[in-house]
């Protein structure tokens, strides 16, 4: 098994929020704490956010890789032997 840190879904995720965490820091005034877009980037910035965290939590969680029709059929072919 391979660490994380060499997981490109893992990587993925972690730009993921990153970039829309910055996204939202750079909408915030920071004298008054207020949120100066509009709402729809506010939205839109959230949902990154959340499906970065989610892209993570799965990869993390995962147990087997991804099938591919390759894989399926070597699978396949195995079986038949």
């Amino acid at each position: 098994m391979k660490p994380w840190y060499l997981s490109t879904g893992m990587w993925g995720g972690i730009l993921a929020v990153l970039l829309s965490s910055s996204g939202l820091a750079l909408n915030v005034d920071l004298e008054t704490g207020e949120f100066s877009g509009n709402i729809y980037d506010l939205g839109t910035q959230l949902g990154t956010m959340l499906a970065g965290i989610i892209a993570m939590v799965g990869r993390y969680r995962a147990t087997a890789p991804i099938s591919t029709k390759r894989r399926r059929r070597a699978a396949y072919i195995r079986e038949r032997q």
